[in-house]
């Protein structure tokens, strides 16, 4: 009868495995981080100081997230995906509360009246990646939100703000940098806000 030897079978069975972790760590990475979007102290107020929309009335549709993927950033290595990043709180409840703000910093009183024109905001794009093709390892944070305003659940107006981030190290970057890269990117396209000209005719 054949007899094995257990510390052969032991030693070849975490050096298979460890061989393995090496030669792919994704298999052992974590798919998933979690990491919170934040403003600068006073934002709304530092913003909208010159409040272009003072005496206008609106009524608050909320903000609905339209991303297929609701992972905002990635990690990768030698040019593997080691996990997708996502917010938390959702981002969707990220931007109604800072928009929110934002809008009544900028003047907008708020009513429940359905005759009121009516604000509801889409979030079509946020995230911060890499173009894997460029050897450059050169990254993008990409936003877009498209705002509608209508009266009585009809839209009348659609408008569309968004901003762009490159980063050379943007592909590499670590959670810390991705998360200060993200957050720059929902302040600035918040920025873009009130520079809408054509969101005051409309209301």
């Amino acid at each position: 009868m054949l007899k094995i030897n257990h510390s052969f079978f032991l030693f070849f069975f975490f050096f298979f495995n460890f061989a393995i972790f090496f030669a792919n760590p994704t298999l052992y990475a974590s798919d998933e981080n979690s990491i919170q979007l934040t403003l600068p102290s006073e934002f709304s107020l530092n913003t909208c100081s010159v409040r272009p929309w003072i005496g206008k009335t609106a009524k608050w549709g909320g903000v609905t997230d339209e991303r297929t993927e609701k992972a905002v950033g990635q990690q990768s290595k030698s040019g593997e995906i080691l996990s997708q990043v996502n917010v938390n709180p959702p981002l969707e409840q990220v931007f109604d509360i800072s928009l929110k703000q934002l809008f009544t910093s900028c003047g907008i009183q708020w009513t429940n009246d359905d005759q009121a024109p009516e604000i509801h905001i889409a979030i079509t794009e946020f995230f911060a990646g890499s173009d894997k093709k460029l050897f450059t390892g050169k990254g993008q944070a990409q936003s877009r939100l498209r705002l509608e305003i209508g009266r009585q659940h009809m839209t009348l107006h659609t408008l569309e703000v968004g901003f762009s981030i490159e980063n050379k190290g943007l592909r590499k970057a670590k959670l810390k940098q991705l998360q200060s890269t993200l957050n720059e990117l929902l302040a600035e396209t918040l920025r873009q806000i009130p520079k809408l000209n054509q969101l005051g005719q409309a209301l």
